[in-house]
């Protein structure tokens, strides 16, 4: 994708900084390519809906003007596109002075915003839900390391073992592969035996030191690659002899990150590999979603709990830095009320406290609520499954203290 998603918010960033004036003004495009298609038209109309929208605003003659602008060279810019062969979204942040565009390989609705500051709600959604992960295969015969970002699934180191094989002993002596019957009594029987059981040992000697460096390889690529969560597959999964094997040589930071497992090895065809680990990381979202959404109607149900829901109070929490964690509905909009100087936000109209002016409408509050958890480094969750007072309340907070 050109850069990656931390020096693209980074720069968002700054754009942000210097938009940031009584006078700033950005237009924000995210326009999905994910399929061929006459994306001049889905533009025009995405235009004009938002035409009818700044009828409301009572725009200044200047940005009325700058907008238009903007609107003409985003045309120019999508006609260019509709000749290209680029899949995916597209992504323009462009302002009096500023034009940033990235071509990103997910997809997400079209949307066009008009704002004093970029609108970067749907970026961040993916910074939250498409997390990096890496799956581990392992079996006695190899090991297959796969990384999962942004949707592409990919194979990324394979690892020999060096295991020998299991190797049985018939009744002359000879070796044979095959499970070990170790038969009692003296003589050749007892001799067999003790033989087979020395191999026996020396296999899962060398099993062991395999199971060993693999983990401080797959320690390092986890570091290297800035891993978020770890899958593990081997025969039979969690019930299987490698998988439990494995774990108690994983590095703590790995034991931290992993999620789960399931049943697989190298036979395993990729596609049915990519099935059971898409069912894992789901899993493992449903439940770290749901147990967080307790924990904060929990806290909400306190007198003097952890926990806020509703616009105007998680706003109050934001404005004195408390809010550990923002949670907002995956779908849920709202429009709202800012202070074109200091940016003071309110969810119904008013006057800015700090400078008495007029607070100005804003589409999209949960947007700049965004922003303030970014610049207090507070965590953004987006709720996909809420329950029904979640979902009326459309955003909430964890919060750090009361």
């Amino acid at each position: 994708m050109g850069a990656n998603e931390l020096d693209i918010l980074e720069e968002v960033k700054k754009l942000r900084s210097g938009a940031r004036s009584e006078d700033g003004l950005l237009v924000s495009l995210y326009l999905d390519q994910s399929f061929p298609g006459d994306y001049e038209t889905k533009l025009n109309s995405l235009i004009r809906e938002k035409n009818k929208q700044l009828k409301k605003f009572d725009l200044p003659s200047r940005r009325r003007k700058l907008t238009n602008k903007l609107f003409a060279e985003l045309k120019e810019r999508v006609e260019q596109l509709g000749r290209s062969e680029e899949r995916g979204l597209f992504v323009c942040f462009c302002g009096e002075d500023v034009w940033k565009e990235y071509q990103l390989p997910v997809s997400l609705p079209s949307k066009l915003v008009v704002e004093p500051e970029p609108y970067i709600r749907p970026f961040t959604t993916l910074l939250e839900q498409f997390n990096r992960y890496y799956l581990a295969v392992v079996d006695r015969k190899k090991a297959s390391f796969y990384t999962s970002y942004l949707g592409k699934f990919r194979k990324h180191v394979t690892v020999d073992s060096g295991v020998p094989g299991q190797v049985s002993e018939d009744d002359t002596g000879k070796g044979a592969r095959g499970s070990f019957k170790i038969k009692s009594g003296t003589g050749r029987e007892a001799w067999g035996g003790w033989r087979e059981s020395k191999i026996q040992h020396h296999i899962e000697d060398h099993l062991q030191r395999y199971l060993k460096e693999l983990s401080v390889r797959l320690h390092r690529l986890v570091r290297k690659n800035k891993i978020d969560y770890l899958v593990l597959a081997g025969p039979k999964g969690d019930r299987g002899e490698i998988v439990n094997a494995l774990k108690p040589h994983l590095h703590s930071d790995l034991r931290k990150k992993l999620i789960g497992s399931f049943s697989g090895d190298s036979r395993v065809e990729e596609n049915e590999l990519r099935k059971r680990f898409y069912e894992v990381v789901s899993d493992f979202k449903k439940h770290r979603e749901r147990k967080f959404l307790d924990q904060l109607l929990s806290e909400t149900e306190k007198s003097s709990g952890l926990g806020v829901l509703g616009p105007e109070k998680t706003l109050e929490a934001l404005r004195r830095g408390q809010v550990r964690i923002l949670a907002i509905r995956d779908s849920a909009e709202s429009p709202g009320w800012i202070c074109p100087k200091d940016y003071y936000l309110l969810s119904s109209k008013g006057q800015c406290p700090y400078c008495g002016t007029a607070l100005k409408l804003t589409e999209d509050l949960f947007g700049h609520m965004v922003w303030e958890a970014i610049d207090q480094r507070s965590e953004i969750r987006f709720i996909k499954n809420g329950d029904e007072r979640f979902d009326e309340a459309g955003v909430g907070a964890l919060l750090r203290f009361r």
